[in-house]
C-alpha cells in the first residue's frame, strides 16, 4: 500500500461493550465488511457494513449501528506498520450517515494499527470509543430533566435534593472509554 492512491477491501471481527448512565449495559460480537480508500499516504476514508450488528444500545442511548463511515489520518505511515486515528458516524440507514442528528445515528473515534504481511495483504487492530447520537442524547437528557423536576416537586429536604442532583448524568456518563469496540482485521489493497 505504498502507493499515492489505493483501495482495499477487508473484514474485521471483534467485540463491543456499552453502558448507560444508570448502569445498564450491553455487549456483543461485531463483524464487518469494509471498503477503504487510502490517499496521499496520510488520508483515508472507510465505509463499512456490519450485517450482524443490530445496533448497540444501553439506557435508550444508541451507541452503534450497522452502517459506518469514517475519516482516517495516518499519523505514522511507514512501510513496516501504520498507526492511524479514526473518526466517524454510524447509522441504521444510508440517510443517517449524512444526518448527524438522525434517530439511529451515533459516532465513534479512536485509532488503529495496520501491518503489511505481503505487498497487498494487511492485518490490523483498532480500538474505537462509541459515542451516542445527538437524538438519543437529547431524548435521554429530556427524561433526566423531567425526572429531576418530578423529584424537586416532591418537596425534598436539602440532603435529598443534593443526592438527586449528584445522580444527574454528566458528560462522562455518555463519552467514556468503557463504551468501545475492539476489533482485529484483514485487508487486501489493490
Amino acid at each position: 500500500d505504498n502507493q499515492l492512491f489505493s483501495a482495499g477491501i477487508g473484514t474485521s471481527l471483534g467485540g463491543s461493550h456499552v453502558s448507560g448512565p444508570t448502569g445498564s449495559s450491553a455487549s456483543g460480537f461485531s463483524s464487518e465488511l469494509s471498503f477503504r480508500l487510502h490517499a496521499l499516504y496520510v488520508l483515508g476514508f472507510d465505509f463499512a457494513y456490519a450485517p450482524l450488528d443490530d445496533g448497540m444500545e444501553a439506557d435508550g442511548l444508541v451507541f452503534g449501528n450497522d452502517l459506518r463511515m469514517s475519516a482516517l489520518i495516518y499519523l505514522v505511515p511507514t512501510k513496516w506498520f501504520s498507526l492511524y486515528a479514526k473518526l466517524g458516524v454510524e447509522a441504521d440507514g444510508f440517510g443517517g450517515l449524512f444526518d448527524w442528528d438522525a434517530a439511529g445515528t451515533s459516532y465513534h473515534g479512536g485509532g488503529g494499527l495496520e501491518i503489511p504481511v505481503t505487498d497487498n495483504w494487511y492485518i490490523g487492530a483498532e480500538f474505537l470509543v462509541l459515542i451516542p447520537g445527538v437524538d438519543s442524547l437529547v431524548e435521554h437528557a429530556s427524561q433526566a430533566v423531567e425526572s429531576q423536576i418530578n423529584v424537586m416537586r416532591g418537596g425534598l429536604s436539602a440532603a435529598d435534593a443534593a443526592e438527586a442532583q449528584a445522580a444527574a448524568p454528566g458528560v462522562s456518563d455518555y463519552i467514556s472509554a468503557s463504551n468501545f469496540r475492539l476489533a482485529a482485521s484483514v485487508r487486501y489493497y489493490f
